[in-house]
């Protein structure tokens, strides 16, 4: 997957003719690291993916390999559509994502280590959650 993801981020970086210094200076890390990034020797953590996504226009799922096609819009601003003839406006993003990616861009490495950890926190905490659940479920039976 992660070769698949670098070659993504690539080929999308330089169809919209942005230079790795470019996306590197946008994403707030250094050149190098979006190298590796491309090359599939480093892996962005989620919340750089979400970041390169949002600044190349394209979905996470299509970085990912989950969507075989980018989603992008022209010079008039008219979506294309994807192979399963589905628009961008069809699922539209969580307004949360787009205030994390704004506020993260602007946060020090320290804050950004912080949300990482606040992050990590709470998904773990709703996957317990969610498992004490199912648990006491089952033992019902």
């Amino acid at each position: 997957m992660l070769e698949s993801l670098g070659k993504r981020i690539q080929s999308v970086r330089k169809s919209r003719g942005w230079t790795q210094a470019r996306l590197a200076e946008a994403l707030g890390v250094k050149t190098g690291t979006l190298s590796g990034y491309e090359r599939g020797y480093r892996r962005p953590d989620v919340v750089m993916i979400g970041r390169i996504a949002s600044l190349l226009q394209v979905s996470v799922d299509y970085l990912l390999g989950r969507e075989a096609d980018v989603l992008q819009e022209d010079s008039k601003g008219e979506v294309h559509k994807n192979a399963a003839g589905e628009s961008a406006g069809a699922a539209k993003r969580d307004p949360l994502v787009d205030l994390a990616i704004e506020a993260i861009s602007e946060l020090s490495p320290e804050g950004r280590q912080a949300v990482e950890r606040f992050l990590t926190y709470c998904r773990e905490s709703d996957r317990l959650r969610r498992d004490g659940v199912s648990q006491n479920i089952r033992k019902s039976d």
